[in-house]
């Protein structure tokens, strides 16, 4: 149970940080000078952080400007859930207890 409920906590909270890093770096100027419409700015921030590029395949400068948003805001993600995941793993094995510790049986010869 506490896997599922990590787990999915770990991805919202990626996510979130995700289209908040995106948002922030490519702000609302950002696909506008890059040529795109401005009906389809927020549909092509809605894609950049979803990962999808090719609204923007005809603006250079802004596809340039997106692939360097979600790059850094994914290395913030990886960044982050790694030092979680390294800080869980002290967490628990500083925490476990001894007699939950596994010891290996010794070989039995002849």
């Amino acid at each position: 149970m506490l896997f599922s409920l990590g787990t999915s906590i770990g991805v919202a909270a990626g996510g979130a940080l995700l289209t908040a890093r995106v948002g922030d770096e490519l702000g609302g100027d950002v696909p506008a000078r890059g040529g795109v419409p401005e009906g389809a700015v927020d549909q092509a921030r809605d894609g950049v952080v979803s990962g999808r590029f090719e609204p923007l395949s005809e603006h250079p400068a802004a596809l340039d400007s997106a692939r360097e948003a979600f790059t850094a805001g994914l290395a913030q993600v990886c960044l982050l859930m790694s030092v979680l995941a390294f800080a869980a793993a002290v967490l628990c094995t500083w925490l476990i207890r001894d007699g939950d510790r596994h010891e290996p049986r010794e070989a039995k010869t002849g």
